[in-house]
C-alpha cells in the first residue's frame, strides 16, 4: 500500500543507517523455509533460571543502547495532530466523496480516525483541523485537467497543483503535521501511499477512504513500519512456511482494517506509561492484562529478549512483544471465543519498528495465530519458548523459557 514512502526511506543512507539496515536485515534475513515453530501440549523438561526483570522507570534515552535494551520507541504521538484533507477531481473522472463525506470519515464520525486516535491512545493524541479545529479542514474538490492515463500513479505534480488551489482557499501547507489528498481512481496504483519521518507528512488515498485507511497511512507519517505475520513450521514439515508482510489481522498497520493498535504499537507512539510495560531477561511466569485496559496488576506490554546472537556488525537480539485483548470500544468488537481475546499474541519486532506476528498453526490461518491456554511455541530461530498457562477474566499468565541448548 505504501510504495511512495520507500523512496523517502531510502534517501536516508547514513552511515549509521546503512549499519542499522544490515544487522537488522541479519536478525530478519533467516528465510520462511528457515523458520521453526512447534506446538504442542507437552514442555521439553528444561532448567529454568530464577526470573529476572525489569520495569521501565523513564522514558528511553536517544542516546545508544546495549543489545540488552529494548527497541527505542518513536517521537512520541502526543496532543493535537493538526490534518487538512484536500479532494481532487481528474478530467475526465470525479472523486468519488463529497466534502462532508470526507470530513465525516477523517474528523467528525463516530467511528471516524479522530474517534480512532483517541479510542486508541486513551486520550493521549486526536486529529483536529486549523481552520475548524472541531469540524476539520476538508478543501476542493478540485477538477485538475489531466486525464486519469496521463496522471500516474505518483502524483507529486497533482498534489502541487492541487495545494495552490486550496491556498486561494485558506490552506497553508505548514500550519499542517500532515496532509491527505483524495484523488479520483487510479487503476493499477496502491490505494493508499505515504511518506516517513522526517519528510512532511502527506498521504494519498486513491479513489477510497476509510477509517482504516486513513489511521494506516496516519502511521507512517508517525514513523510506524507494517505489521506483518509469519506462519511457522516445523512441526509439520510438510507445511510450507510464509511471510506475509501486511499479515497481521489485529493491528491497522497489517490486515486488521479497523482494529486497535497492538500493544507493541502503543509502546512505540508513546501511548504506554512505563509501568504499564515488562521487561524480562531471563526465564519465568509473568501476568499480562489486556493492551486496552488501565490500572490493573500486570503490564500492558511485555518485551521478552532472546539469548545475544553475534554478526560482524555486533551483538544483536531478537525482542518479542506479547500481549492479549479484550472486546472494547468501537473497534476491538471481538465474539467471546475468538483465540485473539482466549490466548496471546506473540510478535517479533525490533528497531525501525517492524512487527511480525508469530503464527504456529499455518493451516488455519492467522486468526487463530494468539497462542491458547495449555500450548507451547518454540521459536527455534531464537531459542526461545512461550507457553500460556491460562487467561482468566482477560488476564493472561505466560511461561517464558530461554532454550537450554545454547
Amino acid at each position: 500500500m505504501d510504495e511512495k514512502a520507500r523512496p523517502f526511506l531510502r534517501r536516508r543512507s547514513s552511515t549509521t543507517t546503512i549499519i542499522l539496515v544490515l544487522v537488522l536485515a541479519g536478525v530478519r534475513g533467516a528465510t520462511a523455509a528457515a523458520l521453526g515453530a512447534v506446538l504442542d501440549e507437552h514442555e521439553a523438561s528444561c532448567e529454568v533460571r530464577p526470573a529476572s526483570d525489569v520495569t521501565l522507570s523513564s522514558a528511553p534515552s536517544a542516546a545508544y543502547r546495549s543489545p540488552l535494551d529494548p527497541p527505542l520507541p518513536l517521537s512520541p504521538a502526543l496532543g493535537a495532530r493538526r490534518v487538512a484533507v484536500v479532494l481532487i477531481s481528474l478530467a475526465d473522472a470525479d472523486v468519488r466523496w463529497t466534502a462532508e463525506q470526507a470530513r465525516s470519515i477523517v474528523f467528525t464520525g463516530p467511528r471516524s480516525a479522530r474517534a480512532y486516535f483517541e479510542e486508541v491512545s486513551q486520550g493521549r493524541a486526536t486529529l483536529q483541523g486549523v481552520l475548524d479545529p472541531e469540524g476539520g479542514d476538508v478543501f476542493g474538490p478540485y477538477v485538475l485537467p489531466v486525464p486519469v492515463a496521463d496522471a500516474g500513479c505518483f502524483v507529486d505534480d497533482l498534489t502541487d497543483d492541487a495545494l495552490e488551489r486550496a491556498a486561494a482557499d485558506g490552506l497553508v501547507a505548514d500550519d499542517y503535521d500532515t496532509i491527505g489528498f483524495v484523488h479520483a481512481f487510479m487503476p493499477g496504483c496502491a490505494s493508499g501511499t505515504a511518506t516517513f519521518p522526517p519528510k512532511r507528512g502527506k498521504v494519498w488515498f486513491n479513489g477510497i477512504l476509510f477509517t482504516g485507511l486513513v489511521v494506516h497511512e496516519i502511521g507512517h507519517n508517525l514513523g510506524l513500519d507494517h505489521a506483518g505475520a509469519v506462519s511457522l513450521c516445523g512441526a509439520r514439515p510438510r507445511t510450507p512456511c510464509v511471510e506475509d508482510g501486511y499479515g497481521d489481522l489485529f493491528d491497522p498497520m497489517g490486515l486488521s482494517n479497523e482494529r486497535r493498535f497492538s500493544a507493541w504499537r502503543l509502546y512505540q507512539l508513546g501511548w504506554l506509561s512505563p509501568d504499564e510495560v515488562q521487561v524480562v531477561h531471563h526465564g519465568g511466569v509473568y501476568e499480562l492484562q489486556p493492551s486496552a485496559l488501565v490500572g490493573g496488576r500486570a503490564p500492558r506490554l511485555i518485551l521478552v529478549r532472546s539469548r545475544l546472537f553475534e554478526s560482524r556488525f555486533g551483538s544483536f537480539a531478537q525482542w518479542y512483544a506479547l500481549e492479549t485483548r479484550v472486546a472494547t470500544g468501537p473497534f476491538d468488537t471481538f465474539r467471546p471465543g475468538d483465540p485473539v481475546v482466549r490466548g496471546v499474541s506473540i510478535r517479533r519486532v525490533g528497531a525501525g519498528g517492524y512487527s511480525e506476528l508469530l503464527d504456529p498453526t499455518p493451516e488455519t490461518g492467522v486468526a487463530d495465530a494468539p497462542l491458547l491456554p495449555g500450548r507451547t511455541l518454540h521459536d527455534r530461530a531464537y531459542k526461545v519458548r512461550f507457553r500460556t498457562l491460562s487467561v482468566v477474566d482477560g488476564v493472561a499468565r505466560v511461561r517464558i523459557k530461554a532454550d537450554c541448548r545454547r
